[in-house]
């Protein structure tokens, strides 16, 4: 059985070769990278290596399921293992999904990342890291468009992030399970997609989104969750005679192009006609 992960590849994807990956060329639409508790997935474009703790010493490596083989103590631990083969595959993928569901540390994989520097993907999503950790990740990055974070932890001020060049230079931002304060709404203003939640979304942030977000040229959509807010009030800053419910939809025209305004029970979102 082959060895490591090139190997796996070239024998189980027919469009990969030896001869592409030397090249570094993009060979994978997405490579996700799953920590787990005594265990690691590396997935590729669907098909799945993982690494695990064998409770009898060394590591046992599965692909797509089935056994391949097990590698002794010699050979390194499972994590040794599995960042041995994501350093082969890393910098032939268009997106990335990095996982950090585990209690252990993650400094190995974080060291791996930025003696990679100069990764090509256009797209990373980041689940379970610290928010901290993003000013390590993120520079690994030479061209990112769009950055996912996913239950981010001990997230401290912010609008730091916005010193980085990946933050400054993206098209697309999403955050899940992070409430901003309103007066915060202006950092994401420079994407031309984003989604992000409020506990309250202001009639105050809603003129911020008229009279400048409108009125610019890269913006194409936003989604703004909330927990409450006053639609009402925010649908006659977009149509005076608004005389409808809480629940709206509507066509708004400025100098810069017509949009579909609208807000449902939890959610107001804008993207451009």
């Amino acid at each position: 059985m082959p060895r490591d992960v090139s190997h796996l590849v070239m024998k189980q994807l027919e469009y990969v070769n030896r001869r592409s990956v030397d090249k570094t060329e993009i060979c994978f639409d997405r490579i996700m990278y799953q920590m787990k508790d005594g265990f690691i997935e590396l997935d590729m474009d669907g098909h799945t290596i993982r690494y695990d703790d064998d409770e009898n010493g060394g590591t046992t490596v599965s692909y797509d399921e089935h056994l391949v083989h097990k590698r002794q103590h010699e050979d390194g631990n499972f994590v040794e293992l599995a960042l041995k083969d994501l350093k082969i595959v890393l910098k032939h993928a268009s997106s990335y999904f990095f996982n950090n569901d585990t209690e252990d540390s993650n400094k190995s994989f974080i060291d791996l990342l930025k003696s990679e520097n100069g990764l090509p993907a256009k797209k990373v999503t980041l689940l379970r890291f610290a928010f901290n950790d993003l000013f390590d990740i993120l520079p690994c990055f030479d061209a990112l468009e769009d950055i996912e974070l996913w239950y981010i932890s001990s997230i401290d001020q912010f609008q730091r992030i916005a010193s980085l060049e990946q933050w400054k230079k993206t098209k697309r931002f999403c955050i899940e399970d992070h409430l901003f304060d309103n007066e915060q709404i202006e950092l994401f203003f420079h994407f031309e997609v984003f989604g992000i939640d409020f506990d309250k979304f202001s009639v105050q942030n809603a003129v911020k989104v008229r009279d400048d977000l409108l009125r610019r040229s890269t913006f194409q959509s936003c989604g703004i969750n909330f927990k409450e807010s006053g639609p009402v009030e925010i649908a006659k800053l977009f149509k005076l005679d608004y005389v409808g419910g809480e629940t709206f939809e509507m066509e708004y025209s400025n100098k810069n192009g017509k949009f579909e305004v609208s807000i449902d029970e939890n959610l107001f979102s804008v993207e451009r006609l």
